[in-house]
């Protein structure tokens, strides 16, 4: 049976609940801190905002939300890239829509409602160009799942072709 070490983000996410549950917020801050700092670019969880705002920090947790923005369009090429454009751009849109929910909720909480009522109309709009992009986004993957298929019915040179012109990793 193998048994599987759970890696240091896995370690620092649990010691920051279990921080936030003690009443240690500055501790569960930090450690969620540190995870942003191991995954880099990659991170893209709300939590240390949301942590950050309930810690009182408001100013804070906005330039959190705005690093998760900011870093959005990367991470959805890191995650994505292997996909059509249209798959990206849909999945890139849903992130931003969920970033500003999540900001809307903040800004509930800290009653500042101008602000969360921006966050609600760009969460909204995300949303819309989401919806919009779902179809098309759904009909390239078909279409390129289907090419693949074709090529792997023609044999080895196909599948090679297939793979020179669609790339497994974007850069």
């Amino acid at each position: 049976m193998m048994i599987f070490e759970e890696d240091e983000t896995g370690r620092q996410n649990k010691q920051a609940t279990a921080l936030k549950k003690a009443g240690d917020m500055a501790g569960a801050v930090a450690a969620l801190r540190r995870v942003k700092t191991l995954e880099g670019e990659q991170y893209q969880e709300t939590r240390l905002a949301k942590f950050l705002q309930q810690a009182g920090q408001m100013d804070a947790a906005l330039v959190e939300i705005q690093w998760l923005l900011d870093h959005s369009q990367a991470q959805a090429k890191a995650l994505f890239g292997h996909q059509p454009a249209s798959v990206i751009q849909c999945q890139h849109a849903s992130w931003c829509a969920r970033v500003h929910a999540d900001a809307a909720l903040m800004c509930k909480r800290a009653k500042l409602p101008e602000l969360q009522a921006k966050h609600e109309q760009l969460q909204e709009r995300y949303a819309s160009i989401h919806d919009r992009l779902k179809p098309l986004a759904d009909a390239d993957q078909k279409a390129k799942r289907a090419g693949w298929e074709e090529a792997m019915q023609q044999g080895p040179s196909a599948m090679r072709a297939y793979h020179d012109k669609h790339p497994q990793v974007v850069k």
